[in-house]
């Protein structure tokens, strides 16, 4: 916990800081209860692979487990104002999909409000009267059938706030209740957006409070109505240097490319050395695309691919096929991997193979 005053920090889950040991694990999400007494969390233990949540003291006191789950993890989201329940979204790792429930904070009983299926909801938090909460839902690919949504603490409705092909996400109450502020790249450039609610239906069109932030994070806001939100500077880049193997030096490495830069990343060589691919954020790293690059004249074409979850991560030079041809690159479909074949000349792509719910198995060729 961080002292906004003093600047000073102070752990509360260990006495000794750097890496947990084999048998300990590590915080989640965390966050204060309405009194500011209290802190719910989650913790993730290493050994066995449970996640729980977990209220400790904010003197670092009085910790105890709310939920325990090996085969679930209950994602911490808000408070109840009045400090009676938590807003949870409860992610089950065996059918992959999501529940947004509430917890009671004196007993831990469970209550499930909706199925979200497998997108993850972000749960943006209670009215303040207590009677609402607040969440967004990520398109499906090809659909608009995401956006941000309101739903009554009993389960019994629920309406649209806002929704569409534009990417609308972590939406918070403005204090008195009347607002919801959210992040939209509506207007084509990520920026806070506003709209008016009145008995937890939308009251009128959404309005740009300020456009053009980059890649932010909506933290809500303070007791006195001022608003909190962080930025996310990460940029990442390709670089290539000439090698040298007999002195096993390298020359100084140049970037890849000038476009985009600061959101390139992902580098796989083909085999017959006369290709790049690549991951490339669009705009506000939001849009990715899949990049084939020229070695030998430095041209690229875009792939047209329907991918839902960023693919840095899962490619390298394992993912190219022998012919220097054809990638194949892991997809993430509706919480189940599928690996896909893709022609690097037309960019069409099959489907390889289909994972069974709760398989995770890696790219090998």
């Amino acid at each position: 916990m961080r002292d906004l005053a003093t600047g000073e920090n102070r752990l509360l889950t260990s006495a000794k800081g750097g890496a947990p040991a084999v048998n300990e694990g590590y915080a989640g999400s965390a966050i204060f209860s309405p009194d500011g007494k209290q802190i719910a969390y989650n913790w993730y233990q290493l050994e066995n692979g449970e996640a729980s949540l977990r209220l400790i003291g904010a003197d670092g006191t009085h910790m105890s487990v709310l939920m325990r789950e090996v085969s679930k993890d209950p994602g911490v989201y808000a408070w109840s104002p009045d400090g009676k329940q938590i807003a949870i979204a409860l992610l089950d790792y065996v059918d992959r999909t999501n529940q947004i429930s509430l917890i009671s904070a004196q007993d831990g009983s469970l209550r499930r409000l909706k199925s979200t299926g497998w997108r993850k909801p972000l749960i943006g938090g209670f009215s303040p009267d207590g009677k609402y909460l607040v969440y967004s839902v990520p398109n499906s690919p090809e659909l608009a059938d995401g956006g941000i949504f309101i739903i009554a603490t009993d389960g019994k409705r629920e309406a649209v706030v806002v929704q569409g092909k534009s990417i609308d996400s972590s939406p918070v109450w403005t204090p008195d209740g009347r607002t919801i502020v959210f992040s939209s790249d509506r207007d084509g450039t990520k920026g806070l957006w506003s709209i008016q609610v009145a008995d937890g239906n939308p009251n009128g069109s959404p309005e740009l409070v300020r456009g053009n932030m980059g890649v932010f994070v909506n933290m809500g806001f303070s007791r006195n109505g001022s608003y909190f939100y962080g930025l996310r500077k990460q940029q990442t880049d390709i670089f290539v240097a000439d090698f040298n193997q007999e002195m096993l030096q390298t020359t100084a490495a140049k970037r890849l490319t000038d476009r985009f830069v600061g959101s390139n990343s992902g580098i796989a060589w083909s085999p017959d050395g006369k290709w790049f691919a690549f991951v490339r954020s669009g705009l506000n790293q939001q849009a990715q695309t899949l990049v084939i690059r020229s070695v030998q004249t430095g041209e690229e074409r875009i792939l047209p691919t329907k991918f839902e979850r960023p693919l840095g991560p899962v490619l390298n030079s394992s993912n190219w096929f022998p012919d220097s041809r054809s990638l194949m690159v892991a997809d993430i479909n509706k919480h189940r991997r599928v690996f896909r074949r893709i022609d690097i000349e037309t960019g069409q792509d099959r489907v390889v193979y289909d994972a069974p719910a709760g398989v995770w198995p890696l790219v090998r060729l």
